[in-house]
């Protein structure tokens, strides 16, 4: 049920992380970034994070 609620109702247009939860988006203070969008996993103790370039390409990355 939660995981309901996590996916189709708060972050439903975020991609989706390697534990099966919905990403939420990350906010950047920066004026200029090599990345225009940026998602970072609700579990800390899972730590994935992704990003997307300008080309619309996701990296991931196990943040530290």
């Amino acid at each position: 049920m939660i995981k309901w609620v996590v996916n189709n109702l708060l972050y439903k247009h975020t991609p989706k992380c390697m534990c099966g939860y919905n990403m939420k988006p990350i906010i950047q203070m920066t004026t200029y970034s090599n990345y225009d969008y940026s998602w970072k996993c609700i579990w800390k103790k899972c730590g994935w994070e992704a990003t997307q370039t300008f080309n619309g390409t996701l990296h991931w990355m196990k943040s530290k």
